[in-house]
């Protein structure tokens, strides 16, 4: 709400981890790669997330309102399977 798009895809990204770690289907830890975790799920809605976080985070690309929105719809269908 306060437009920290950035912060909100990180923290919805995180979340989705530790829900994955809670459930048993991924070893939770700080330091768990997203390519680790994309080798486990196989998941083409995680891997979208995956990228678009990557792009965002470490490549530096702004985060958009849109990325947000789709983390929000697809972190439900992963963690869902």
């Amino acid at each position: 709400a306060a437009g920290e798009l950035e912060q909100a895809l990180r923290l919805r990204f995180r979340a989705g981890l530790l829900r994955l770690g809670d459930r048993g289907v991924i070893d939770y830890r700080p330091s768990i790669s997203t390519r680790e975790v994309s080798r486990i799920l196989r998941s083409e809605d995680f891997d979208a997330l995956a990228g678009t976080f990557d792009d965002v985070v470490y490549g530096g690309r702004p985060a958009q309102e849109a990325d947000v929105r789709e983390a929000r719809s697809r972190w439900r269908q992963v963690v869902q399977r």
